[in-house]
Order: structure tokens, then C-alpha cells, then sequence
């Protein structure tokens, strides 16, 4: 698996509702803001 193909399946895997909580508590751009569960796997 390459580079692209990496970021490709973390922009495909994100989750708008965990982006929002993210910004919430400081996280700033860029990010995805993919739960913990999905990076596990």
C-alpha cells in the first residue's frame, strides 16, 4: 500500500460527527477525524 492509497482510505473512513468534537476541544485543521475503532482495524 502506497501513500495515496493510505490517504485515500482515511478520507473514505472519516466521520463528520467525531471531526465536529475534535474542533470542540482544539484540534485544528488539517485532520479527518476518524475514531480510534477504525485506525485499530
Amino acid at each position: 500500500m502506497n501513500i495515496n492509497e493510505v490517504m485515500l482510505e482515511l478520507k473514505n473512513t472519516r466521520n463528520g460527527s467525531k471531526k465536529q468534537t475534535l474542533s470542540k476541544y482544539g484540534a485544528e485543521e488539517p485532520f479527518f477525524g476518524i475514531k480510534v475503532d477504525e485506525l485499530k482495524k
